[in-house]
């Protein structure tokens, strides 16, 4: 029995196109719930910037709420620096291994 190359090439092909669109999900998807933790952490940040101009301009009266928005936010930096740090650490072992 005879293989038909065509046959061949349309089969690798759809394989191919296949793999590359499943990486391009994968791809999109980390990208977007990178940018979507990102963007909360930055809403956090800003958060505790508004709580802090309205303690100073008598808006709120409860300096618990301005400490827990600023300790939110600090730590959310802390925590994205550190998956930063850990993914730059990552790349640079990758890097080594070529």
């Amino acid at each position: 029995m005879r293989i038909n190359s065509f046959s061949l090439k349309t089969s690798s092909s759809v394989l191919a196109d296949n793999k590359k669109s499943a990486a391009d999900k994968i791809t999109n998807s980390f990208g977007k719930i990178l940018k979507d933790k990102l963007s909360e952490v930055n809403d956090l940040k800003l958060n505790s910037e508004q709580m802090t101009q309205k303690l100073v301009t008598g808006d709120v009266k409860d300096m618990h709420e301005v400490m827990i928005a600023a300790e939110k936010a600090r730590l959310a930096i802390e925590y994205t620096m550190a998956v930063r740090n850990e993914a730059v650490k990552a790349y640079e072992s990758i890097m080594k291994m070529r």
